[in-house]
């Protein structure tokens, strides 16, 4: 068996196996393949990336089962939360614009 062979195998058999365990969680597809995760992943991330206080994790838990929107939670950060926040949110979009632009290159 060659080398390559060997690792399209690996990489295939971890795919597989990642997607049977969204399945066994009783998700779908769009479930699983959510951008930044569920809910909460996504405000343990930002807890632990702007250190957001206890208070603040609740305020913002309530905020989104109230069906609140991104202003209303950008409320509850400080200043330097909010500047951390759009720093990382800046990157990020950076980020696509590059990727969008190389796979643009590669399709043309």
């Amino acid at each position: 068996m060659n080398k390559g062979f060997t690792i399209v195998f690996l990489i295939a058999l971890t795919c597989n196996l990642a997607l049977a365990d969204g399945h066994r969680q009783g998700k779908g597809y769009g479930e699983r393949m959510q951008r930044g995760g569920d809910p909460e992943q996504r405000m343990q991330r930002m807890q632990e990336h702007l250190g957001l206080s206890d208070s603040q994790m609740e305020q913002m838990r309530e905020i989104r089962e109230a069906g609140g929107g991104r202003e209303e939670m950008r409320a509850v950060l400080t200043d330097e939360q909010r500047a951390q926040m759009d720093e990382h949110r800046a990157r990020r979009d950076e980020m696509r614009a590059r990727h969008r632009e190389k796979r643009s290159e590669e399709t043309n």
